[in-house]
C-alpha cells in the first residue's frame, strides 16, 4: 500500500501529521487502514511493516510509537522521530517495535546531526533504545552518532540488540548519502552514497535493505 498524505493548509502540499505536525488525525487513518487490509487482504497479522521517506519517514516513526500494539516493524528513510518540538516530549510506544533507520550524512533537508525544526539521527536512535517499551541492553558500539558540539562521528553503523520481545533497533549511515531514496547500490567504494557494511547479506539498495530487516523481524 502506498496512501499519500494530506495538503496541509499551511504550506499547500501533501504532508503527514507526525509529531508535532499534528494538521490532521493520520494515526487513525492508518489505524482504519491496516484494519481494512486485514479484512480484505488477510496478511500475516505478526508481519505488518511500515516504511517511508523523508515525510514518510517521520510518519513512520510516529505510527512505531502509537499502533505498536500492531506493527512488527518501521523503517525512515532520511527522516526522524520528531520534528518542531522536543523529542524528548515523543510519548513511549505501548509495544516493542523493531526499527531500522537509514540516513546520509550530506542530507541537507532533514539535517543528520538535527536543527531547531527537527531531531538528530543520535535523538531517534536514543528514543527507540531507551524507550521502556524496547528496553535494548546491548548497543554496538557505543559511540554516539554525533559528538557533543552536532558534529557526524565516524560511526556507520549501530546496533541495539537484547531488546524485548527480539526487537531491534539499527542505524545505517549513508556516506555522502543526499535526501533521496536511493535505488542503486550503495557497496561500491568511490561511489556516494556508500556504506562498507553492505553486502548481500544486509542487501544493497534501500528497498533490498529495508526487506530483508522486515523479513527478520516479525511481531512476537
Amino acid at each position: 500500500m502506498y496512501p499519500d498524505g494530506l495538503v496541509q493548509p499551511s504550506t499547500g502540499q501533501p504532508d503527514w501529521a507526525y509529531f508535532f505536525n499534528d494538521f490532521t488525525d493520520d494515526v487513525s487513518f492508518f489505524r482504519q487502514l491496516v484494519s481494512a487490509v486485514q479484512t480484505s487482504v488477510r496478511p500475516d497479522p505478526k508481519k505488518i511493516y511500515v516504511t517511508g521517506f523523508s515525510a514518510g519517514a517521520f510518519m513512520s516513526h510516529r505510527l512505531g510509537v502509537e499502533l505498536s500494539n500492531v506493527i512488527a516493524a518501521v523503517a525512515a528513510v532520511e527522516g526522524a522521530i520528531s520534528s518542531n518540538g522536543n523529542p524528548q516530549s515523543v510519548p513511549d510506544a505501548g509495544g516493542a517495535v523493531s526499527v531500522l533507520m537509514i540516513h546520509g550524512d550530506a542530507d541537507t533537508t532533514v539535517l543528520y546531526c538535527g536543527s531547531s525544526a527537527d531531531a538528530s539521527q543520535e535523538e531517534s536512535f536514543n528514543y527507540w533504545t531507551g524507550m521502556s517499551a524496547n528496553r535494548c541492553s546491548t548497543v554496538t558500539p557505543p559511540s554516539t552518532l554525533c559528538d557533543a558540539h552536532g558534529n557526524i562521528t565516524a560511526v556507520v553503523e549501530k546496533d541495539a540488540n537484547n531488546c524485548t520481545s527480539n526487537t531491534e533497533v539499527k542505524f545505517y549511515k549513508l556516506l555522502g548519502g543526499t535526501h533521496v531514496w536511493n535505488s542503486g547500490p550503495m557497496n561500491v567504494a568511490g561511489v556516494a552514497p556508500f556504506n562498507p557494511n553492505f553486502d548481500s547479506t544486509t542487501g544493497t539498495t534501500t528497498r533490498d535493505i529495508v526487506w530483508r530487516f522486515f523479513a527478520a523481524h516479525p511481531k512476537p
